[in-house]
């Protein structure tokens, strides 16, 4: 069971390491782990190195989405064999968050930022097609004359807009959309599913790519329904044979409010969840809280933050991790 704040940080895969290994006993083909999870998302890198822990633990990946897993979290959810989802639950598109150079403390849209410049041009040839068009047609002045001028004033009215463009941002932002689009292929392609759910190279870079690039907004809800279409491996969260735990878990996650990390076998798993602490692990929680003073190193390399929005003022989220 993994429970943070904002973000997946190294420091949150360095305490689920050290808890696995002291909870996991058996070998790999004979351990089946599941993640309950709750959160608006994080680092890409250590959402990877999440992915590489826990695969590298066991035969068979599952998660648990009882209310959202966005951005690095759906990144994370890529990578595993089925996902349980709730009526309401909600992933995300994968578009990265950069922070903005010019406004300390500004998270803006990498989507956005590299779009800026083609969405510009794109622009600019409209308005000279179409502006040039309705010129042509009621004056007496030629083709020539008429592109000439269009053009200029074109260049003229975008001068200013374009002039404000940041190239390093823009390159930044490019680049990182294209580190989120390679993981999410990696992801993919580690799943251990049949032979008839597995997507092949065309279906794989057709699904990153419009998780990362189609969506029109970082918040955008991609249902249960709509991430079935979409080829994942998804289930109605009643389906998971260990349903009335998972909501009996939850339910006092809910009432606890507490922030933590924890990571929970089948014995435990088998406890009335009056019984289970789930505030034991709060020197995790702490520990994984105070990484939180340092996202903005992470900034420039971070899915999941919404434009302006700051840590202390967060819903808590969840992810339980269950050893079946």
């Amino acid at each position: 069971m993994f429970q943070w704040r904002d973000i997946i940080d190294r420091n949150l895969v360095q305490n689920v390491q050290a808890q696995l290994d002291s909870v996991i006993k058996t070998p790999p083909n004979e351990t089946g782990i599941d993640i309950w999870i709750e959160s608006s998302g994080g680092d890409a890198h250590a959402t990877y190195k999440l992915t590489l822990e826990l695969r590298s633990r066991c035969c068979q990946l599952r998660a648990v989405v009882l209310d959202y897993a966005k951005s690095a979290a759906t990144l994370l959810i890529l990578g595993v064999d089925g996902i349980f989802m709730g009526a309401a639950a909600e992933l995300g598109p994968l578009d990265v968050q950069i922070e903005h150079p010019n406004r300390e403390g500004r998270i803006v849209s990498g989507l956005d930022v590299a779009g800026a410049l083609e969405f510009l041009g794109q622009t600019a040839v409209e308005m000279v097609l179409s502006g040039g068009g309705s010129i042509v047609t009621y004056t007496a002045l030629s083709r020539s004359e008429v592109l000439q001028q269009t053009l200029n004033f074109t260049a003229q009215f975008l001068h200013p807009i374009v002039e404000k463009l940041d190239p390093h941002l823009i390159h930044q932002a490019a680049n990182q959309l294209r580190v989120a689009e390679r993981y999410a292929e990696r992801m993919l392609r580690s799943r251990a599913l049949p032979p008839d759910r597995h997507l092949n190279d065309n279906q794989t870079r057709e699904l990153t790519q419009r998780l990362v690039s189609e969506y029109p907004a970082h918040e955008f809800i991609i249902s249960r329904d709509e991430a079935r279409e979409l080829g994942l491996p998804v289930f109605d969260a009643d389906e998971h044979p260990q349903w009335q735990k998972i909501k009996s878990f939850y339910s006092k996650y809910l009432k606890s409010k507490r922030p933590m990390v924890c990571v929970i076998d089948d014995a435990k798993l088998n406890l009335p969840a009056e019984v289970l602490d789930l505030d034991a692990n709060s020197e995790i929680a702490d520990e994984t809280e105070e990484s939180h003073e340092k996202v903005g190193q992470h900034r420039g390399e971070t899915l999941g933050k919404a434009p302006n929005q700051e840590v202390a003022s967060a819903t808590t989220k969840s992810s339980e991790t269950s050893k079946r």
